[in-house]
């Protein structure tokens, strides 16, 4: 989707600006120029909220521009890196320095977004030229970018400060949040966007109703709601809007019919993820090959395993890398974006929320979708241990090295203990929440480090 990006530039420019050195500055008041001319009208409001998205995946590696898959795939059992760089590799051996700058990056882009976020909620609500019923589509968007974020925020650092205005009163010293406090935003966040944002947008690359239920469907899940989960995981499936690409190769392209929210990329771009992990030629050593113990993982005959990890040879030896993105060029049409939400990870959403429900046929029908997508016999209906683990399978090979599913799960599975401790030397239970940066620590006197940091 081609868009005119100067205003939208200035515009997230003006927004962001109080919010990309240090959560402290999180709160800055607005200047005149965003109250009175940014939320004048939707238009403007419009491309405000666009802002928000055209800043994130202008950061290199940010949270929402390829950093979460590789640096969470680092540090669960995706990714190997095969140089030396200290920051990739303090989140491989699971021992991030509170200085790490990847991780910094993490925690400001998000409060970055929600700072924006929480702007333009204000400013829309105050405004006089906006019509009642676009202030609601702009606000459900903005509550759906924020939650977005927390969600993030939640799965890599536990509880968090839980910043809902742009007051730097009130914001500059918050205690953190427990993680049910973020949640219950979260959950709210999200019902208000599902029950306001309209069900088709005409693209992917902006939120709908359906982009909130297939999230809320998520964090049901997490939150082990799986009645609710599984009712939020069919709106999004029998909508109608989206189907499983038949071949895995098309699943990460622009219009594709499988993803339900992605972040489109400007003109002729390609992804960051794309670029740093597919090599510069055929020959040269990746900088970063699939973990061995997944790369072996995988079943004969699994299209996945064919279509999204490709090999080099180089130096003698074989190294198989990520290839779900495939550009790492500038081309002369953008061909790929940021997919953040997509079918078969709700799919595999309602499967799961289905077995925990005792609807073991069901859970079974909805896994042997994803397999059948990879040319893998079905699974058979058996007990819910077995079904269980059928589930958790499909997420580890279906949802690698995307947007820390594989991190997240292990965790909320309560398997990161027995799954990483058994191939990083030097795992500790501690590891599976990242250190508040020393910054923020630094800045703020009632914000306390996570145990072990």
């Amino acid at each position: 989707m081609k868009r005119n990006l100067i205003p939208i530039i200035c515009i997230a420019t003006l927004i962001m600006v109080a919010s990309c050195k240090k959560f402290v500055d999180v709160g800055l008041p607005k200047n005149q120029l965003i109250s009175s001319e940014v939320f004048a009208d939707s238009t403007n409001a419009n491309s405000a909220l666009a802002g928000i998205y055209y800043s994130a995946i202008s950061t290199y590696l940010g949270l929402n521009a390829g950093g979460l898959p590789l640096y969470s795939g680092l540090s669960a059992d995706e990714l190997t890196p095969t140089g030396s760089s200290t920051e990739p590799v303090q989140f491989y051996s699971n021992n991030i320095l509170s200085n790490n700058n990847s991780n910094a990056v993490f925690w400001g882009g998000a409060y970055s977004s929600i700072y924006s976020a929480n702007a333009i909620i204000q400013g829309v609500t105050a405004s006089t030229g906006i019509s009642a019923h676009a202030k609601l589509q702009l606000i459900g968007e903005a509550r759906f970018v924020r939650a977005y974020e927390y969600f993030c925020l939640l799965n890599l650092y536990g509880g968090v400060p839980l910043v809902l205005s742009t007051d730097y009163k009130t914001t500059a010293l918050m205690p953190r949040a427990t993680i049910e406090q973020v949640y219950t935003q979260i959950v709210d966040d999200l019902q208000f966007a599902e029950t306001n944002l309209g069900s088709n947008t005409g693209t992917n690359d902006r939120p709908n109703s359906l982009v909130a239920s297939a999230l809320l469907a998520k964090v049901y899940l997490y939150l082990a709601k799986n009645d609710l989960a599984a009712t939020e995981a069919t709106k999004v499936i029998t909508s109608g809007n989206y189907s499983l690409e038949a071949d895995p190769n098309n699943v990460f392209l622009s219009g594709s019919a499988e993803t339900i929210w992605q972040l489109d990329l400007p003109y002729n771009h390609f992804t960051w993820i794309g670029q740093i992990l597919v090599p510069t030629s055929t020959r040269a050593v990746p900088k970063y090959v699939i973990n061995p113990v997944l790369l072996n993982s995988f079943e004969t005959g699994d299209l996945r395993a064919s279509s999204w990890i490709n090999v080099n040879v180089a130096r003698g030896n074989t190294f198989s890398y990520p290839y779900k993105y495939k550009s790492n060029v500038l081309a002369s049409s953008t061909t790929e974006g940021y997919v953040l939400l997509r079918l078969a990870d709700i799919y595999l959403v309602r499967a799961e929320a289905e077995v925990a429900l005792g609807k073991l046929e069901d859970g079974a029908n909805d896994i042997n979708l994803i397999r059948a997508r990879a040319l893998l016999p079905g699974v058979e209906v058996s007990d819910a241990a077995q079904l269980l683990m059928a589930v958790q399978n499909e997420r580890r090979h279906e949802m690698f090295c995307e947007e820390g599913n594989r991190w997240f799960d292990l965790k909320r599975w309560n398997l990161a203990n027995a799954a990483l401790g058994s191939v990083k030397t030097g795992w500790k239970p501690e590891a599976q929440l990242y250190p508040i940066p020393v910054n923020q620590i630094s800045a703020n006197p009632n914000l306390t480090q996570n145990p072990g940091y």
